[in-house]
C-alpha cells in the first residue's frame, strides 16, 4: 500500500504533521507580502510569531481579526509578529486575479496591518507543509523558532489560550 498514490500522499501528510508538531522548529518559508515586502520566517527568529492561516471566504477567520488586531497592538512592540497566509484557492472557479482581489479586499475591510501572504501552491505549498486541515488555523512560534501551540478554529477560549501564551512569552520574560 505504501507505493500507491494514496499511500504516498498519506506518508507525506504524516511527515508534515510530525514536522509541525509542538516543540518542532517552525518550517521556514520566504514569500512576498501584500505590500511587496519579503517575509522570511527564519529572519524573524527572536520574535514570537503567529502564523494565521485564513481565507476571505471564511467567516470564523474574519471574525478572529478584531481580536488579533488587539493582540497585535498590545504585543507588537514587545517582539510579536503575525504573518497571515490566506488560502483563496478554495474559492473554486475563481481565477488567480479574482483570488488576489478577494484577498486584498478582505485585508482592507478588516484593517489588517501585519504581513499577509496569498497562498500559491506553485510558489510555496505552505498549507500542505503546515498540515492545515481547517480554517482558521494558527501556529504560535516562540523566540527560538519552535512551534509551541496550534490553535484550530475561532472561539473565545482559543483567543484566551493565545493571550495567555503571549503573556507568558512576552510579559513574563
Amino acid at each position: 500500500y505504501k507505493n500507491t498514490q494514496t499511500g504516498k500522499e498519506l506518508a507525506i501528510k504524516i511527515q508534515n504533521n510530525k514536522n509541525t508538531a509542538i516543540g518542532q522548529p517552525a518550517v521556514p518559508f520566504v514569500q512576498t507580502s501584500f505590500d511587496g515586502k519579503t517575509v522570511d520566517i527564519s529572519a524573524m527568529k527572536g520574535k514570537v510569531i503567529l502564523l494565521d492561516f485564513w481565507g476571505s471566504w471564511c467567516v470564523p477567520c474574519r471574525q478572529s481579526h478584531p481580536k488579533l488586531k488587539e493582540a497585535y497592538q498590545k504585543y507588537q512592540s514587545m517582539g510579536f509578529e503575525i504573518v497571515g497566509i490566506s488560502n483563496e484557492s478554495i474559492s473554486k472557479g475563481k481565477s488567480k486575479d479574482q483570488q488576489e482581489a478577494s484577498w486584498r479586499k478582505a485585508i482592507e475591510e478588516d484593517g489588517i496591518v501585519w504581513p499577509n501572504l496569498l497562498y500559491d501552491s506553485e510558489l510555496n505549498d505552505v498549507i500542505k507543509t503546515y498540515d492545515v486541515m481547517g480554517y482558521p488555523t494558527k501556529y504560535l512560534i516562540d523566540q527560538k523558532g519552535n512551534i509551541i501551540s496550534k490553535i484550530l478554529g475561532n472561539s473565545p477560549n482559543n483567543h484566551d489560550i493565545l493571550i495567555k501564551k503571549l503573556d507568558e512569552l512576552l510579559l513574563n520574560k
